[in-house]
């Protein structure tokens, strides 16, 4: 994973896992023998990891391949989108203005009711103010 702020997660490079489906293994017995699987599952990896797309000679591979690494592609753009709601997510936290960095308010400040008399002191205030007194300050 690079430290760049500006990169995009590339589910082929940072991703160090792909999902294999339940549902794949009735695609599996179309294909003749475990050599066959076998070269499928050496094709997938390589199109999780590189992107690259292999030339099957055998249809039934061609067609077992589309499908698994279209779900593939799927998982992987789906964990890009996460990836980078994330970060624009923990960017706004980390991002925040001076004065919310200073007070800790990631609130805006609610208004002065405009009818209320200026002597007059919210009750925080004076309880404030009486615990105050009664610790000596």
């Amino acid at each position: 994973m690079r430290n760049d702020k500006t990169h995009k997660r590339d589910f082929k490079t940072d991703k160090s896992s792909f999902a294999i489906y339940k549902d794949w293994e009735s695609i599996l017995s179309e294909l003749g023998s475990d050599e066959e699987i076998g070269q499928l599952f050496r094709a997938l990896f390589a199109f999780a990891k590189r992107g690259e797309r292999p030339i099957f000679k055998n249809g039934a591979a061609r067609v077992a391949f589309n499908i698994m690494s279209n779900a593939i592609q799927t998982d992987g753009e789906r964990w890009e989108d996460i990836c980078e709601k994330r970060s624009e997510a923990a960017n706004k936290r980390w991002n925040k203005s001076d004065a919310e960095q200073q007070t800790g308010e990631s609130f805006p400040k609610v208004p002065e009711i405009e009818n209320a008399p200026e002597s007059e002191e919210s009750g925080l205030e004076k309880r404030k103010k009486e615990q105050l007194k009664k610790l000596g300050y």
